[in-house]
């Protein structure tokens, strides 16, 4: 087999990563999903819920 090497513009590795990510079924992304969360937070039961409060200026 023939190893072969392909440099892409910023703007085609975009667009190929979109056409990849589109061909997956709902069920695969989810999936990816749920193994970024496992590598980011050590697990994958449950998300973290964070809620944060802006003031806003008076009008």
């Amino acid at each position: 087999m023939e190893r072969v090497i392909e440099y892409l513009t910023p703007e085609e590795a975009d667009r190929r990563d979109r056409e990849f990510y589109a061909s997956l079924t709902p069920q695969e992304r989810l999936e990816i999903q749920a193994t970024l969360i496992k590598n980011y937070y050590g697990f994958a039961s449950r998300l973290e819920r964070v809620l944060t409060v802006a003031e806003l200026p008076q009008r």
